[in-house]
C-alpha cells in the first residue's frame, strides 16, 4: 500500500492540473490564445529560472553525475538510430516517417518530467533532472534535424541546416539558465536575495502555468486519425524505449535518484515543440500533434506503472 500511495502521490499532482486545464478550456475561461502565450512563457521565462534555481543552490559535486550523463546521451543517440530503424520498415509516407522517428527519441523532460522527479525525490531529483535534460537537449535538437533531413524534402533540408540547429541551441534558454546555475554552484557565487527570491518567484509559477496550459490544449478527438503511425510512436516512446533503457540502467548499476531520473527521462511523452519542428520542416503537423496528445493521456498510466515497479522492487 506504501509503494501505490508513493507512486500515485508524485503523479497524481502533475496530472490534476492538466485535468483542470482542460474544464478550464472546456469552461472558457482558458483560451487556446492564452493557452499557447502562457506556455511560449513557461519555456522562455519560467522554466530557465527553475532550472537556475535548482542547479545554483545545489550540491556541484553531486550534479556532475558523469555516469548518468553519459548513459542518457548514449541511450539518446541507440534511440535516434532505433526510431530510424523501425521508420524505414513502416509502411508510411516519408513525412510521417519523420514524425514517427522522432517521437521515439524526443521527450519532454521539462513540463512532466521536473515536476514529477521533484515528487520523487525533493530538490536534487529536480536538479539532477534539470542537468540531465540540459545535456540532452542538445542533442534532441541535432536529432530531429537529422531525421528530416533524412526523410524531408530539398526545402526541409535548408530549413534544418546544421548551422541553424547549433544557433538555436546556443540560445535556447533552457541551456543557458543550466550552464550559469552550474556556474555559481562551482564557485559558490552568493546570489543578493532579491534577486534569488525573484527568480524563485517566477520559478514557482512556471510549473503549475505550463500542466494547466498542457491541458487546456487536449483534445481526444485527435487521438485517433492516423491509428498505425500514432500507434507506432506511441508503443516506442511511452514503452519500448523507456523498458530497454531502464533494464540497461539496472544491468549497470543505477539506483537511486540516478535510475529514477532515467526512467522519467525516458518515459515522459513525446515533446510539445515536435509539432512546430514537423511543421516547418516538412513533416505531418497533425500526426505530430496526435503522438503528442496521446503519449500525454497514457503516459499518466505508464508512469505511474513504472514508478510502482520500481519501487517495489526497492530502486529507487
Amino acid at each position: 500500500m506504501d509503494t501505490f500511495l508513493y507512486s500515485f502521490e508524485a503523479i497524481a499532482p502533475v496530472f490534476l492540473l492538466a485535468i483542470i486545464g482542460y474544464i478550464l478550456r472546456r469552461c472558457r475561461v482558458v483560451t487556446p490564445g492564452f493557452a499557447r502565450m502562457a506556455s511560449r512563457f513557461c519555456f522562455t521565462i519560467g522554466f530557465p529560472c527553475l532550472i537556475f534555481s535548482n542547479v545554483a543552490t545545489a550540491d556541484f559535486s553531486e550534479l556532475l553525475d558523469i555516469p548518468l550523463i553519459l548513459f542518457v546521451v548514449t541511450g539518446i543517440i541507440l534511440s535516434f538510430l532505433g526510431m530510424l530503424l523501425v521508420a524505414h520498415f513502416l509502411p508510411l509516407p516519408r513525412s510521417q516517417k519523420s514524425v514517427v522517428a522522432q517521437s521515439g527519441f524526443r521527450s519532454n523532460s521539462m513540463m512532466l518530467g521536473l515536476p514529477i522527479s521533484t515528487n520523487l525525490f525533493g530538490a536534487l531529483g529536480a536538479a539532477m533532472m534539470s542537468i540531465t535534460s540540459a545535456f540532452a537537449l542538445p542533442f534532441y535538437n541535432l536529432f530531429v534535424v537529422l531525421t528530416f533531413q533524412i526523410y524531408g524534402d530539398r526545402e526541409a533540408r535548408e530549413k534544418g541546416s546544421l548551422a541553424r540547429t547549433a544557433a538555436e541551441v546556443a540560445r535556447n534558454p533552457l541551456i543557458i539558465a543550466s550552464i550559469l546555475g552550474l556556474f555559481v554552484s562551482a564557485l559558490g557565487i552568493p546570489l543578493p536575495s532579491i534577486l534569488t527570491d525573484t527568480v524563485e518567484d517566477i520559478a514557482g509559477i512556471a510549473t503549475p502555468l505550463a500542466l494547466i496550459c498542457l491541458g487546456a490544449t487536449f483534445d481526444f478527438s485527435r487521438m485517433l486519425r492516423n491509428l498505425l503511425p500514432n500507434l507506432v510512436g506511441s508503443l516506442c516512446r511511452l514503452v519500448i524505449v523507456p523498458l530497454v533503457s531502464v533494464l540497461a540502467a539496472i544491468a549497470l548499476g543505477f539506483r537511486g535518484v540516478d535510475l529514477g531520473t532515467i526512467f522519467i527521462l525516458f518515459a515522459n511523452p513525446v515533446s510539445s515543440t515536435s509539432y512546430v519542428m514537423a511543421d516547418i520542416m516538412g513533416g505531418d503537423g497533425e500526426l505530430a500533434g496526435e503522438i503528442i496528445l496521446t503519449t500525454v493521456f497514457f503516459s499518466m498510466f505508464t508512469l505511474f506503472t513504472g514508478i510502482y515497479i520500481l519501487r517495489a522492487l526497492a530502486l529507487i
